[in-house]
């Protein structure tokens, strides 16, 4: 990772938005309900700084279609948690 170019960095996060995988999961809301659903692996992968069931939430109420949902998602994000994303999709992504 420490040869990455800018140029190396976009496209890993842009492939990585138009290919990631969807697994099966069960969380738990804030509130302690027990959830189930499709949602992108990722939402179960990265070290949040917050609760899974918040972070999944926020994916599930996005308005954007599918080749918007990485990008509005992200924008949501605070600092923390897109750091986050960002060095799971460089650690983790290698498609591109």
């Amino acid at each position: 990772m420490n040869n990455i170019t800018p140029f190396d960095a976009v496209n890993k996060f842009f492939y990585f938005a138009m290919n990631f995988p969807i697994v099966y999961h069960k969380w738990h809301t804030g509130w302690g309900e027990e959830r189930e659903d499709y949602i992108p692996e990722f939402l179960t992968k990265v070290k949040w700084g917050c609760n899974e069931g918040h972070i999944i939430e926020k994916w599930q109420n996005l308005r954007s279609d599918r080749y918007g949902q990485m990008f509005e998602f992200y924008a949501d994000l605070d600092t923390n948690n897109r750091t986050a994303l960002v060095n799971w999709i460089m650690e983790n992504y290698h498609g591109a």
